[in-house]
């Protein structure tokens, strides 16, 4: 399987999925100034954490939302972000009645969303405060998107606009 890098560069996920292994079996990360980072307490959770979103939560979403239909569902979240639906799409995951699957699914749509709005420079006040507490607080759905769209093996000026964002979640 493989990820993309600004749209330009292909990373393979095999390099996560290593990462996720390494800290899964030995519970603990220390980043560059001798602090422990977030897997100290949450490398369990890794393991348990969703990497698929589902054609069964593309299709309730799409319902519930209102979101082009896709014939095809691999990429759905990057194929069908939209900047201007971001605060939509926030307010949405924490009002609505989510199972998992669609927890996951509508987390992946927003931070594809929020990438696009990072790109165009029209990101709404206050949207990543609420994004970041939506993903500590549920890092056991979201925890290997946040290592995907951190790309933690390339140069920051080689990745998603959102990258730094997530980079923020590892160590803090």
């Amino acid at each position: 399987m493989y990820g993309s890098c600004d749209r330009n560069h292909i990373v393979s996920t095999d390099f996560i999925s290593k990462i996720i292994v390494e800290l899964t079996q030995n519970g603990s990360l220390i980043n560059n100034r001798g602090e422990y980072d977030f897997f100290t307490s949450w490398g369990e959770s890794l393991k348990n954490s969703h990497e698929f979103v589902t054609k069964k939560s593309v299709e309730s979403l799409t319902e519930k939302l209102q979101l082009p239909v896709e014939r095809e569902y691999q990429d759905w979240e990057v194929e069908i972000a939209n900047s201007s639906r971001l605060s939509e799409f926030v307010m949405f995951y924490e009002s609505a009645k989510l199972n998992d699957e669609e927890k996951f699914a509508l987390m992946s749509l927003i931070i594809a969303s929020f990438d696009d709005a990072l790109s165009e420079g029209n990101v709404p006040d206050g949207i990543w405060d609420k994004i970041r507490g939506l993903l500590r607080s549920n890092f056991d759905l979201h925890g290997k998107t946040i290592l995907y769209w951190s790309l933690v093996d390339e140069e920051l000026d080689d990745c998603f606009s959102v990258t730094q964002y997530m980079r923020e979640l590892i160590v803090y």
